[in-house]
């Protein structure tokens, strides 16, 4: 602190020989940071002062450093207290300097300081009656304010009244020129999208069905003239609102119009674009109009090329009977195929080939599979077809010219690829049933279909990786994007590779991402918004920075990388005091934000999607991610212990148990009632398993090591080592939920016999200790839960010692290289694959299991870390 008396002193004979208020502030905020924690109120002090006098500081750089000085002083309401009124004063006493009025309004908006922001941004619409950008800022910012907490609630409904009028007399300018067709468009109306989007979201904030479909028939407002500019946002919200209001007729023209544009100047029809084929505007369509696109068979030939082509005819192809999905698949579109010449043939055969598979996964399928008995109508057969189409494109057997080849390669190789491993990844039965009268009870899973699936898929990306690089660049998380996907590549990382969770790399990948977006109470990009007059995004910003603020993959990336330290014992900082955690109580409703797009959908609607497939488990939701966090502050709560370095001031009132304990069992006890708060709608419905805790932690260890083997019927001497360990991989998730109850168990009875032992020490008498038989029940559970943790570590032992004895690899190749004995069929399917993933002999599938297993050994020597005590 010494050292930086000088830099005070410097200040303060600064501020006192020139009297200039930026040196004074200069001074105050100096304190405020460098001098004795009592200084720091100093600069609080001065800003109330300014308040309570009325006057304004005169430069915006001396209040940018007010509003610094104050950060990591005052809470976030201070700046709409304090600063934000300052920050109008200034551009009140200088409203002519743009630059400086623009600077508040930036600031306010970031600090979500609605009320000032108004009210700069009013001002500047006054100053500046020409420059039209702050028209709409005004008529923004007003329309914000009125929707906010902030505006008094008798005053909402006139400032947001104030902004429709206002934004209703641009368009009535606009309109006014349209009409006389002005040449040029008035400065003060609706002339870009953003503002006639603007326009219609304030409209309909309203209510009012009869003035937007006034408005949607006028020159202005006008969807399908919109759309034929190549604007479909205006079409779509039009859509919505009108079918939310039950105007079915107005949904039905305005669709309509949409998809059949009128006839050109030679009386021919317009070919139906995709610009218009959107699933949301045919789904808006009456049911007899959902068939018109599939009555046109000629719409695949025309629009083979373009990668969304299936998508847009899948909904529409599921909806066919079977007699009119036979025609299709295997009558017409084939004909179609041997008609074609090039890349045009092979375009549409790959459309073909994923029309047959998203066949199989239809209720007709069944009966296609009984008028088609000479077809392989299967995914095993479309598998087989995949695969035999893209061995003739890898070797070059086309009637095309090299470029168009090439060409083709790089198009359909990858979609090929991809069937291919997806028809596999059926076959292999994983997220099916056996029947439907089972009851739900899962399908065996031949790993051996999945491992083929990773050989299939792994073969192109030795092929194309240049095409690969590509693809992951664009499905690489990036950050703007982490919030709904993270939950694909980080929920239960914990459970299934703890080493890596307790890394960095949630903190980097996830944690950071929150960190950075949510520093200040609205991100930047709200200021860009207005810089680039993005109306909709200025609408939009706000809403999706407070669903980020309560997301559950927020919570996910703290419980995730706690859960990992917590079971391999590095707890790096305080993660459960995190700021972003701090305002998440038991009434936060938290937001569930997941993409699976980048998973291919090829399945029917009726099919499970490959997301729920390959899933470990329940997705992301408000309750599972309230307990992930509850769990972690039991955890927290139980195994605490004070820092050795810790006295208290008064030693015997702190160790006093009528000091501590009642404390925290109203911790354990309000913990508890949120528990069974959460969990009160999830077991109503499920039958009693257990009893008591011991019999969970037997149902648990059931539950791990029912994958233990390949094949449940399999006898112990005959089963593998590739099966042992590929049973214990797939039951990771399994295991680390029996070693997370056992830990429980354990730390509940460590701490209620450390109560126990507290109470002897205090009362010789054992009144207030517990009895025996409730003592006898805990020393029960203790060792019920050891030796749940001793079998469940032994499942982890014995998977790492398997993989580490030598010929392991080798028989994994071997595994991925024996023939099926099923069928003919299945016969022909082997040796397509075969001929795939061998395509350079026997090293190719050797290089593809060695990967495998030292992957499976990694993860492996990170379970070794794991503490088991």
């Amino acid at each position: 602190m010494a050292s930086q008396q000088p830099q005070l002193k410097s200040a303060d004979k600064r501020a006192r020989t020139s009297k200039d208020q930026y040196y004074e502030i200069v001074k105050i905020a100096a304190e405020a940071q460098l001098g004795a924690p009592v200084d720091k109120s100093s600069v609080v002090c001065y800003v109330q002062k300014l308040l309570k006098e009325g006057t304004a500081v005169k430069d915006v750089e001396g209040l940018e450093l007010l509003e610094w000085a104050c950060y990591d002083i005052m809470p976030e309401s201070f700046f709409r207290e304090a600063i934000g009124p300052l920050r109008v004063r200034l551009a009140k006493i200088a409203p002519k300097d743009k630059v400086t009025a623009i600077d508040c309004l930036e600031s306010c908006l970031l600090h979500w300081d609605l009320s000032s922001a108004q009210q700069v941004a009013a001002l500047l619409d006054r100053t500046f009656p020409s420059e039209r950008r702050f028209l709409f800022w005004n008529i923004a910012t007003t329309y914000l304010f009125s929707l906010s907490d902030q505006c008094p609630a008798d005053k909402q409904r006139l400032y947001r009244e104030l902004s429709i009028k206002q934004i209703q007399k641009a368009a009535q300018v606009a309109e006014q020129a349209i009409e006389a067709k002005a040449k040029d468009k008035p400065p003060r109306g609706l002339q870009s999208e953003e503002e006639l989007l603007l326009f219609f979201d304030m409209l309909a904030s309203r209510g009012d069905v009869a003035q937007v479909k006034e408005a949607l028939k006028g020159p202005l407002l006008d969807p399908i003239k919109e759309l034929r500019l190549g604007r479909k946002d205006l079409l779509f919200r039009a859509l919505r609102f009108l079918r939310d209001a039950k105007e079915w007729t107005l949904v039905y023209e305005l669709a309509r119009d949409a998809l059949y544009p009128e006839s050109d100047s030679d009386g021919r029809e317009s070919q139906i674009s995709l610009l218009a084929c959107d699933w949301r505007i045919w789904q808006d369509l009456t049911e007899a109009a959902t068939h018109v696109m599939l009555s046109d068979i000629d719409f695949i030939d025309k629009q083979h090329g373009s990668p969304a082509c299936f998508d847009d005819v899948k909904r529409f192809v599921e909806r066919l009977s079977a007699p009119e999905l036979k025609y299709l698949a295997y009558e017409r579109l084939p004909e179609v195929v041997a008609e074609a010449e090039g890349y045009r043939s092979v375009a549409i055969q790959v459309i073909m080939l994923k029309i047959r598979y998203l066949a199989t996964t239809t209720p007709q399928g069944d009966i296609l599979r009984k008028d088609l008995a000479d077809e392989a109508v299967d995914v095993a057969g479309v598998a087989n077809d995949a695969l035999r189409l893209y061995l003739s494109l890898e070797d070059g057997e086309s009637t095309s010219t090299d470029k168009e080849s090439e060409r083709a390669r790089q198009d359909f190789l990858p979609e090929l690829a991809v069937l291919s491993a997806v028809c596999l990844v059926n076959h292999a039965g994983v997220g099916t049933t056996t029947s439907p009268r089972d009851k739900g009870a899962p399908r065996p899973v031949d790993r051996r279909s999945l491992l083929l699936a990773a050989a299939v898929l792994e073969h192109q990306l030795q092929r194309r990786p240049s095409t690969a690089a590509y693809y992951s660049y664009c499905l690489d998380v990036k950050r703007t994007i982490v919030d709904a996907l993270g939950p694909v590549f980080f929920d239960r990382l914990s459970a299934v590779a703890p080493e890596l969770a307790s890394g960095p790399l949630l903190s980097a990948s996830v944690q950071s991402h929150y960190r950075t977006s949510l520093k200040l109470r609205m991100p930047r990009r709200l200021a860009d918004a207005f810089d680039c007059e993005s109306y909709s995004s200025i609408l939009q910003i706000p809403e999706y920075t407070e669903r980020l603020r309560t997301s559950c993959t927020m919570v996910m990336g703290y419980v995730e990388e706690l859960r990992a330290q917590r079971v391999t014992g590095t707890r790096r900082g305080d993660i459960l005091g995190s700021a972003l955690l701090d305002h998440i109580t038991d009434e936060t409703k938290l937001q569930v934000n997941i993409d699976y797009g980048s998973f291919p959908n090829l399945g029917s609607s009726l099919h499970t999607p490959l997301n729920a497939a390959l899933t470990l488990g329940p997705d992301l939701s408000n309750n599972r991610s309230h307990l992930s966090l509850l769990a972690e502050q039991y955890f927290s709560l139980l195994t605490y212990k004070a820092p050795a370095a810790y006295k208290p001031a008064n030693p015997a009132a702190a160790s006093a148990a009528e000091h501590t304990l009642p404390l925290i069992r109203a911790v354990l006890a309000h913990t508890r009632r949120r528990a069974l708060g959460a969990l009160l709608p999830v077991i109503q419905g499920i039958p009693a398993l257990a009893t008591s805790a011991t019999e969970t932690l037997e149902l648990l260890l059931d539950l791990a090591a029912a994958n233990q083997t390949g094949n449940a019927d399999a006898d112990a001497d005959t089963t593998t080592p590739v099966d042992k360990v590929a049973g214990t991989l797939s039951s990771l998730v399994a295991v680390s939920y029996a070693r997370d109850g056992a830990a429980a168990a354990r730390a509940a009875a460590a701490y209620v016999q450390a109560h126990h032992d507290r109470q002897t020490a205090r009362d010789r008498s054992g009144e207030s200790s517990l009895r025996k038989e409730v003592l006898a029940e805990i020393k029960k559970l203790d060792g019920a839960a050891k030796e749940a943790l001793k079998e469940a570590q032994g499942w982890i032992v014995a998977a790492r010692g398997e993989i580490a004895k030598s010929g392991f690899s080798q028989q994994l190749a071997q595994v991925l290289l024996e023939a099926d004995d099923g069928g003919a069929l299945g016969q022909k399917l082997e040796e397509a694959v075969a001929k795939v993933i061998r395509r350079e002999g026997d090293g190719e599938v050797n290089i593809l299991a060695k990967k495998i297993a030292d992957g499976w050994r990694a993860n492996l020597d990170g379970w070794m870390q794991v503490k088991w005590e």
